[in-house]
């Protein structure tokens, strides 16, 4: 039979059937094995998908009725054949007719059945002439190339003209459906991964594609009618694992969730740890940091620690940290000196490291005096002149700021004399004799505090009459143990209303301490003559040490009322209650002495 009449369709309609369930069968497979690889396990055996049902054709048959086969010579109009897109006639708005494109099958591992449509009624009705498609959604299809189809069936496969319609009655089995004007759908966004995930069931109702067609991978999109062709909404919307471009912004393909997020935490804490040690070592070494301000006087004890030192600077606000100063100091690997410092508040522990660590000052070269027991003011003038100390000693004494004598019961005219502390000093090159003057009145006040005068209160003596009577226990007594002998003696005369009888008291009144004394010197009524007058001086005679001061204080208790010097004895004395004694001590004392040709007999 002719081609025309329809030989080799039913054959043509049923490879198409039975190549579009290979090839969703095909798919499933494909979609398993890439599930497989990235789940790292083996593929499993997938069911076979069932037959689709015939799908009718989209135009009515040209007979008048269905199901007979035509009669000899009888004329049969048959479908036209598609033709390219040039040689298509122009709708009536002028735009060519275009067909259908073929829609890609979408069949996860369980999806529902498909739905199938019953065919129409069948309606006689003259050939129909091509309906143009409707235009496509302007979407982009993902386009994923296929095995090569077999050869459709031409028009050569159909019998010639003429032949007889009993022996092809398949030629007019088929029932012929008026194409149905495109049903919108809503548009369905479908899964990333379309193999995980179902579709909806008019997913299924797609018609069958043309084999020369490539296929095209559906994303979003609702279905179309059929015959009408559906696209893809983006070339790169596709998901993970499916065919086509990588959607923006999916996971990465073949990589599992789990491992994704461990990688995360581990970029986390890696940006913690960064953040931490740059925190640190910004805290180290403080950068833009200051030298500070202000001034503070610190103490280091000798032999300190780092640590320690670093807690003393952190509790008066020298640096920030003891922890951070500590570690600087050990990395330096320089030793901290010790002693007094002046530091700064706030400094930067790089400044206080360096003030730390450097070389102390040389000690100043100073200028040492010593001041003996016993001189007044006038014998110790000239030999602090002699020192070096500029300005006047004797004025420099005269008063001073440091201290009143008042204070002690001494009389408004009363000078420094006593009160100038007897020691060595130390004091900076070319000082001042005044300078001089406050550190011996200092001193003074601070060792006259030990000393107790509650006896001397008793006996109605003043802390002034103390200082006297030590002043004249400095220059008799030429032994310590003699000190509190000679102050009994002073006390017992006192009480009896007896003159004391010191000729050291002459001596500072005339300014005689070396040569002997004269007989007109002796009987001088004088208020310094403690041989015709009773009771104390009018003031000190010198500035007595603190042994006499004490001794003075706290008198030894006795009846002694004499004492003179015994010879060859280095200067002791001999102690008598009675004038008998004391004249024959006398007589032993004037007799060595002449034995020496008039020399002290002290010495022997």
């Amino acid at each position: 039979m002719s081609p025309r009449f329809g030989g080799g369709g039913e054959n043509r309609a049923r490879e198409q059937r039975e190549r579009s369930a290979e090839e969703r069968e095909r798919a499933q497979q494909e979609r398993e094995a890439r599930r497989a690889a990235r789940e790292g396990r083996a593929p499993r055996a997938l069911p076979p998908l069932p037959r689709e049902p015939p799908r009718a054709p989209a135009v009515a048959p040209s007979t008048p009725e269905l199901g007979r086969a035509p009669a000899p010579g009888e004329d049969v109009a048959l479908p036209p054949e598609p033709q390219p897109a040039s040689e298509r006639e122009p709708s009536a708005e002028g735009a060519p007719m275009v067909a259908p494109e073929p829609v890609p099958e979408l069949e996860p591992e369980s999806r529902p059945a498909a739905e199938v449509r019953p065919p129409p009624e069948p309606a006689p009705a003259p050939a129909a002439e091509p309906v143009p498609a409707p235009e496509p959604a302007a979407s982009t299809a993902a386009f994923v190339p296929e095995p090569e189809p077999e050869p459709a069936a031409t028009h050569a496969d159909l019998p010639a003209h003429g032949a007889s319609s009993a022996s092809y009655p398949w030629a007019f089995d088929e029932p012929q459906v008026e194409e149905q004007p495109p049903v919108p759908r809503p548009a369905v966004t479908s899964s990333a991964h379309d193999d995980l995930a179902g579709e909806p069931s008019w997913a299924f109702d797609a018609p069958q594609r043309d084999d020369a067609a490539p296929r095209v991978v559906v994303q979003g999109r609702a279905e179309a009618p059929a015959g009408v062709t559906r696209v893809a909404g983006s070339s790169l919307a596709s998901a993970a694992g499916a065919e086509g471009p990588p959607r923006f912004g999916a996971p990465p393909r073949g990589v599992p969730k789990r491992r994704r997020g461990a990688r995360r935490v581990i970029l986390l804490l890696i940006l913690a740890g960064i953040a931490a040690v740059a925190f640190f070592l910004y805290r180290l070494y403080e950068p833009g940091a200051d030298g500070g301000e202000g001034r503070v006087a610190v103490t280091v004890a000798p032999g300190s620690s780092a640590e320690q030192i670093g807690r003393l600077l952190a509790r008066q606000d020298v640096v920030a940290s003891s922890f951070f100063f500590s570690l600087r100091a050990r990395m330096s690997g320089e030793n901290l000196r010790s002693g007094k410092l002046s530091l700064k508040r706030g400094m930067s522990y790089e400044a206080a490291l360096a003030e730390l660590t450097k070389a102390p000052p040389a000690a100043p070269v100073l200028t040492k005096i010593t001041l003996p027991e016993g001189p007044g003011r006038k014998e110790l003038a000239a030999r602090v002149k002699q020192a070096g100390f500029t300005g006047s000693y004797l004025k420099a004494s005269r008063s001073s700021t440091a201290l009143d004598p008042r204070d002690y019961g001494a009389p408004k005219s009363a000078s420094l004399e006593g009160f100038l502390f007897p020691a060595t000093y130390a004091l900076e090159p070319r000082s001042s004799a005044q300078a001089l003057v406050t550190q011996q009145v200092r001193t003074f006040k601070r060792e006259f505090a030990k000393v107790t005068t509650a006896l001397a209160t008793r006996r109605k003596l003043s802390r002034y009459d103390v200082l006297i009577i030590a002043s004249m226990i400095e220059r008799e007594a030429l032994v310590p143990k003699d000190r509190r002998l000679i102050a009994g003696v002073i006390y017992n005369r006192l009480e009896q209303g007896m003159p004391l009888g010191i000729d050291a008291t002459i001596r500072f009144e005339l300014e005689n301490f070396s040569r002997p004394l004269r007989e007109s010197e002796l009987k001088r009524d004088t208020p310094y003559n403690t041989r015709i007058r009773t009771g104390l001086p009018p003031g000190p005679i010198g500035n007595p040490g603190l042994a006499a001061i004490q001794a003075a204080a706290n008198p030894a208790r006795n009846d002694f009322v004499y004492y003179v010097v015994k010879p060859c004895e280095n200067g002791a004395h001999a102690f008598s209650s009675t004038n008998e004694k004391f004249l024959r001590d006398v007589a032993a004392y004037n007799a060595k002495r002449d034995e020496l040709g008039g020399k002290d007999p002290s010495q022997c």
